[in-house]
C-alpha cells in the first residue's frame, strides 16, 4: 500500500507555529520584538509598531507603544495630525481586517497634505494595519507594519498573510503574558500585567477585588487607580493600605503588581518592620542594637510590642508570619 504524501507546509502555517513557539519560550520583555522577527520573514517591513490604543474625540491615541525602528520623534509629529488619520479610524470601523495603504494613492486631495508629509516624514509611505476591540479591557490593540520606500507597495497576498497572522499573534501575546504571569503567582498574592501608566492588560479576578477592597467604589475598568499609577511612575516599591498590600516589579516595556490581603505584620511601623526584619536574618538582640544604633533593651521593647501587634508568641512565630508575607 502506498503511503500518502501529506500536504506541505504553508508559509503561514510556518509562521503560526513560530510565533506560538516564541510565546512559551521568551520573556515578557522579548516576545513582541520575537514576533516582529517572525512577520519579518514573511512580510519584510522597515519599522513596525505594537500597540494598546483608544479613540478620543481628537483621535486615536496608542497607549506604551512598542515601536520597531521608528523615528525618535514619532509621537510627537503624530500628535500633530492625529485628528486626520484615516488609517486609524479605519482600525477602529474595521476589526479584525487588515488595510492596506499606500500614501500617494490614498492620501489625495489638500485636505490630505498634512497627513501625507507624516507619512513622508515618518518614513510610512507604505502599511498594513490591523487592529480589534478586546471587550475585556476596552482597548484596541493594533499591530502596524510599515515600509519606507513609496515603490515598496505591498500585495494583496501579503495582506492576507498579515489579516490571517494577527489572531494567532494577539493569542501568543496573552499566552506569554499569562505564563509571565504564572511566575509571579503565589498563594497569598494575584498579579496583573500592567503598560504605562496604569494600563491592566492581563490579571486574576481576585486582583480586581482586591483592587475594589481597597478604594470601594473609586475604581472601575481595566486601569490602575491613580494612587498606584503616580507610585509606580515615581519607583517607589510598592503601596500599603489599610486593606490590601500591593508591589511592584518594573521592566523595560511592562510591570508587574502583585497585591495581597493587608494582615497584621502590615500594621507595624518603618522602625519595629526594620527590627522584626534584623531578627528575621538571625541577628541577635545585640547585633541588632549594633546595626540601628540603639540598646539593647530598645530591641527588646520593640520586640514585645511586634509580639503583641501581630499576635506572635515568640520570634519563631514571627518569623514565620514575615515568611509567611513574603516581607
Amino acid at each position: 500500500m502506498k503511503r500518502r504524501k501529506g500536504k506541505p507546509m504553508s508559509d503561514l502555517d510556518r509562521a503560526i507555529l513560530e510565533t506560538y513557539r516564541v510565546a512559551r519560550a521568551c520573556s515578557g520583555d522579548r516576545f513582541i520584538d520575537t514576533a516582529f522577527d517572525v512577520l519579518g520573514k514573511y512580510v519584510p517591513f522597515d519599522s513596525a509598531r505594537w500597540a494598546t490604543a483608544s479613540a478620543t474625540p481628537a483621535g486615536v491615541v496608542f497607549h506604551a507603544p512598542h515601536l520597531v525602528n521608528e523615528v525618535p520623534d514619532w509621537d510627537n509629529r503624530y500628535g500633530e495630525i492625529r485628528s486626520k488619520d484615516t488609517a486609524a479610524r479605519f482600525m477602529l470601523t474595521h476589526p479584525g481586517t487588515t488595510g492596506n495603504f499606500h500614501s500617494l494613492t490614498s492620501l489625495t486631495g489638500p485636505d490630505n497634505a498634512a497627513l501625507l508629509d507624516y507619512t513622508r516624514k515618518v518614513k510610512h509611505a507604505n502599511a498594513l494595519i490591523t487592529a480589534h476591540k478586546d471587550f475585556t479591557t476596552g482597548y484596541t490593540l493594533t499591530i502596524g507594519l510599515f515600509a519606507a520606500h513609496v515603490d515598496r507597495q505591498y500585495s494583496e497576498q501579503e495582506r492576507q498573510f498579515v489579516e490571517f497572522l494577527y489572531p494567532h499573534l494577539m493569542e501568543a501575546w496573552a499566552v506569554n503574558q499569562s505564563l509571565q504571569i504564572e511566575r509571579y503567582r503565589s498563594r497569598i498574592w494575584s498579579v496583573a500585567m500592567c503598560l504605562p501608566p496604569g494600563l491592566i492588560t492581563l490579571c486574576e479576578p481576585a486582583f480586581f477585588d482586591l483592587l475594589r477592597a481597597e478604594w470601594p467604589g473609586g475604581h472601575g475598568g481595566h486601569v490602575l487607580p491613580p494612587v498606584l499609577i503616580e507610585l509606580l511612575g515615581s519607583g517607589a516599591d510598592g503601596h500599603r493600605g489599610r486593606h490590601a498590600v500591593f508591589r511592584f516589579e518594573r521592566h523595560p516595556k511592562f510591570a508587574f503588581v502583585r497585591a495581597r490581603l493587608a494582615t497584621s505584620v502590615d500594621l507595624l511601623t518603618e522602625r519595629e518592620r526594620e527590627v522584626a526584619e534584623c531578627v528575621a536574618s538571625g541577628l541577635t538582640h545585640k547585633e541588632v542594637a549594633r546595626r540601628m544604633s540603639i540598646a539593647p533593651a530598645t530591641v527588646r521593647n520593640h520586640l514585645q510590642a511586634i509580639h503583641r501587634r501581630i499576635g506572635a508568641r515568640n520570634n519563631a512565630e514571627l518569623v514565620a508570619l514575615l515568611q509567611r508575607d513574603n516581607l
